[in-house]
């Protein structure tokens, strides 16, 4: 359908398709349209329906990574329980288990480091929102 006109009924698909969080590559190949022609569709969406389309987009990605962190983190943890095997540490060398241990604790550290800094970040954001509705119901009652 490159370079062809679009149907009223298979642009209106596609525009569900779009607004659905379909990926426009995978509508490229079941509606036989270019990624342009798409991406022009695309521009006719209401600009407020966009922006939800591009927030669930982030949703989706946010919970990528969350799985990825969560599978990385539990394959972590496993390589580090097999330290608590006696027969297992002994086959290994000086070299790879020190190794072993500097990065796992390297990365336990950035990641404690990581998690204070939000908790800080999230509690000074609470405490900005406190303020302004303490400013909010004070002007309320004064005024």
């Amino acid at each position: 359908m490159a370079g062809q006109a679009i149907d009223d009924n298979i642009r209106a698909l596609i525009q569900a398709e779009l607004l659905s969080g379909i990926k426009p590559i995978q509508i490229k190949e079941k509606y036989d349209v270019s990624l342009p022609t798409i991406s022009r569709i695309k521009q006719s969406i209401a600009p407020h329906l966009r922006d939800k389309m591009d927030l669930r987009r982030q949703d989706v990605l946010s919970d990528l990574v969350l799985t990825h962190l969560e599978v990385s983190l539990e394959g972590g943890i496993n390589v580090m329980l097999m330290t608590r095997n006696k027969e297992w540490m002994r086959s290994q060398n000086a070299s790879d288990l020190n190794k072993l241990y500097g990065t796992a604790t390297d990365k336990a550290i950035r990641m404690a480091e990581t998690i204070e800094l939000t908790q800080k970040q999230v509690t000074q954001e609470d405490e900005a929102v406190a303020e302004e509705d303490e400013l909010l119901n004070t002007d309320t009652l004064s005024g």
